[in-house]
């Protein structure tokens, strides 16, 4: 075996790849790190700022008008219909 590893240097390409592959988990680890640190850190600032402008309230009440202006754009179209086309889709 000591021939085999002195002509093909096996524990030198083994040691190689282990150190290798353990130098790059360690950098993905780092980088995993990094990464959980900035969802965390964005994570803390959208909380603070929804309970600093109220956000998830804010966006609800715009979904609510947006959803109250849409019935009433829907139902003066109808109306207009009825007026100038005589085609009336509404129950007047």
């Amino acid at each position: 075996m000591p021939q085999i590893n002195a002509k093909y240097e096996i524990t030198d390409k083994v040691t190689g790849a282990v150190v290798k592959a353990v130098d790059g988990i360690e950098s993905d680890s780092d980088s995993l790190d990094s990464i959980k640190s900035s969802v965390s850190d964005a994570a803390d600032k959208l909380s603070q700022l929804d309970k600093e402008y109220d956000l998830v309230g804010k966006t609800k009440q715009l979904a609510v008008a947006a959803g109250t202006i849409s019935d009433s754009a829907i139902e003066k179209v109808s109306e207009l219909e009825c007026h100038y086309y005589d085609q009336c889709l509404c129950r007047h």
